[in-house]
């Protein structure tokens, strides 16, 4: 018996329970966000009148999904909320092939019992009570068929509205376990937040203290500069008044013990001009603050608040994925959409693009036979990389191919301000010029294994960066190619990396690197210096493979397993 067939069962086996104990309205968001239910689907359950109308209607929605997961992400949901002991029910549900559950057709309709009908009721079993006649006590007993029928009307109806309250009960329950959740999830997001303002506070003093000590160092050299240059004033200042004294001696000797041949062939009087003729230098002015009082305040302010960015998550979606794929790029076009590449690991032709709205609704896709890479050009079309024909083709967002030109073995690509074509190869970096001639080669050397594939992009400047996941750091070359900078090496400290994959670049030029395995989001500032951490695993980042800015400025992150998430940062 398949795998589907055998969920199948055990929902009709457990038809009542589930009617009876399930309440949708706590798990419909994550069914449809798990796309167990489509948009079209969450909204018919919503019309339901109660829990039990809302459950009858997922069901029987499941029954239908040809797709076995369906069923086990429904359980999986179940098993994350209050309603764990239904996913245990249907566990523990065993398949004998025998169907005897009740199914949708089988579910008994509420009667509403009239006040009329309740009326002749209580008129009818009063009346047997006291007649003793023949032909009424018959036409008592036939009607006492209907009272039967009435009452078992009646009495499926209270039993429908125990079921009522007890899924109401049910939703109050849930609520108040819920609650409870929340609060303690509440609590603990409060001591994680006064273990963060602690962190804040530790790192506040650091910056304090290394700048302080910078001032103090700043403030002891301007000093020692000041001294220099007094010392040296103060040696010629003393040397002139020891040649005024000296000459004044002279002078004063001619003219009071002087012969006339002495005083008349003197060199007094050479002197006596040159001297009185010499400036007297000015001393050094008096030793001033490195920065001014404001300044000080701001660069402090700097480095205090410098690493605090804001950082706002506002919107998230998931790819769906099949077997042997995993997300590996991410790229948005000037109108807003964003591309997503799938990376199919034992089928390279299955390779593809999906295309999104930024609210995260699938627009279309297409395959690419050996996909390696892809970015977004100006005029709205895609250069895509085929690593397996060496080739780079330009194609439009349905995949129809506009022209193409030849690159050995090229693998991820970039776009430079002059809409130059940017390409990764193993260990070379290619410009190719807007027509697809090969303009310039810059040599990009793995010390390590070059087991992976190297991501690029360029900065507002030009600058060619590359994130090689091998070398666990990062390259920065100039537009003409020249090496600048290297960012990172394997570790878990700031400005240490562990298989950098995506890299992007901000309006300001500052630098934004995925940490595949330290789960965490670099800001670089542009000539190389780690600015901060934007988000880390405690912001439930896992496994970002790559990195988009928009133009308004916001960061897309595509995770490895999937999930595609849109932050604001500030």
């Amino acid at each position: 018996m398949s795998r589907l067939e055998t969920y199948r069962r055990k929902l009709r086996r457990n038809y009542k329970f589930l009617v009876t104990n399930l309440t949708m309205s706590h798990i419909l968001d994550e069914l449809f966000q798990e796309h167990v239910i489509e948009l079209d689907d969450k909204e018919r359950i919503e019309k339901g009148i109660t829990t039990g109308d809302q459950a009858r209607k997922f069901i029987d929605i499941l029954l239908r999904n040809p797709d076995p997961r369906a069923y086990e992400k429904f359980t999986n949901v179940l098993r994350d909320t209050p309603q764990d002991f239904i996913a245990k029910q249907l566990d523990d549900t065993e398949d004998d092939g025998d169907d005897d559950g009740t199914s949708a057709q089988e579910a008994l309709p509420e009667v509403d019992t009239s006040e009329q009908e309740r009326k002749n009721v209580i008129s009818v079993e009063n009346t047997m009570k006291r007649t003793n006649d023949p032909k009424k006590r018959k036409l008592y007993d036939e009607r006492s068929s209907d009272i039967e029928e009435v009452a078992y009307r009646t009495t499926e109806s209270l039993t429908q509205a125990i079921t009522n309250l007890d899924a109401k009960k049910s939703d109050f329950l849930i609520f108040i376990s819920r609650s409870e959740k929340s609060n303690a999830s509440a609590k603990r997001e409060a001591e994680e937040l006064k273990q963060f303002v602690k962190r804040r506070e530790e790192t506040v003093f650091a910056a304090i203290t290394h700048y302080t000590n910078t001032v103090i160092s700043d403030i002891d050299n301007t000093y020692q500069k000041n001294r220099e240059a007094f010392d040296c004033v103060k040696e010629e200042a003393l040397a002139t008044v020891a040649s005024i004294d000296s000459t004044r001696a002279d002078a004063k000797r001619l003219v009071t013990q002087g012969k006339e041949a002495d005083i008349i062939g003197n060199n007094c009087q050479k002197r006596i001009p040159e001297l009185l003729n010499t400036d007297v230098s000015q001393p050094p002015h008096a030793i001033k603050a490195v920065l001014t009082k404001d300044g000080c305040t701001e660069e402090l302010v700097k480095q205090m608040f410098g690493k605090l960015y804001k950082v706002k998550l506002i919107g998230v979606f998931r790819v769906k994925l099949m077997e042997n794929e995993l997300l590996f790029q991410v790229d948005v076009t000037s109108e807003g959409d964003i591309l997503i590449g799938i990376w199919n690991k034992s089928d390279p032709k299955k390779r593809r693009i999906d295309i999104y709205t930024s609210n995260g609704s699938r627009r279309s896709t297409f395959t690419v036979d050996g996909l390696t890479g892809f970015a977004t050009l100006k005029d709205g079309t895609i250069a895509v990389t085929q690593q397996v024909k060496n080739e780079v083709t330009i194609c439009t967002l349905d995949g129809s191919a506009v022209w193409s030109f030849n690159c050995s073995e090229p693998r991820r690509i970039a776009v430079n301000s002059k809409d130059d074509f940017i390409i990764t190869c193993r260990e070379v970096v290619f410009k190719y010029d807007r027509i697809g001639t090969l303009t310039q080669t810059t040599p990009d050397k793995t010390n390590g294994d070059n087991k992976y594939r190297k991501y690029v992009t360029t900065t507002n400047s030009d600058d060619i960066v590359v994130s090689d996941r091998n070398d666990h750091c990062i390259r920065v070359y100039s537009a003409d190619g020249l090496p600048k900078y290297t960012y990172g090496g394997k570790g878990v400290g700031e400005g240490e990396l562990n298989a950098p994959c995506g890299v992007s670049s901000a309006a300001d030029g500052d630098i934004i690197i995925a940490d595949l395995n330290n789960h965490r989001i670099h800001l670089v500032e542009s000539h190389g210096k780690f600015k901060c951490f934007l988000l880390t695993k405690d912001d439930c980042l896992r496994f970002p493979k790559d990195i988009a800015v928009t133009l308004e400025g916001n960061v897309i992150i595509c995770e490895e397993q999937g999930k595609v998430k849109t932050y604001k940062y500030y």
